[in-house]
């Protein structure tokens, strides 16, 4: 949508200039990314807090969202460090394009 707004508004042309910078500073921030497993009891309690949170507060019912709580409930290192990867890898799956 914002390409097609910028083009809109600078002429044609534009939506293409600005896909590039878009991919060329992707490519920038992820070529940095160099994030590391966050291990201690207070993050990993932080991240559950907010699974919890997400469920309760917000009544989602995701089936998935459910399943990580539980393995959160069950044994909460291991399961921080398996949520940690899956969105480490989903960020590098997303920003792969780029």
């Amino acid at each position: 949508m914002l390409p097609d707004i910028v083009e809109s508004i600078y002429g044609e042309g534009m939506k293409e200039k600005l896909q590039e910078n878009i991919r060329m500073i992707t490519a920038r921030i992820n070529s940095r990314n160099s994030s590391v497993f966050w291990e201690s009891e207070r993050n990993i309690e932080y991240v559950y807090t907010f699974l919890k949170r997400k469920q309760i507060v917000e009544k989602n019912t995701d089936e998935d969202l459910t399943k990580w709580i539980e393995y959160f409930e069950k044994d909460k290192p291991v399961a921080a460090l398996d949520f940690w990867y899956e969105i480490h890898k989903g960020a590098h799956e997303t920003l792969k394009d780029f």
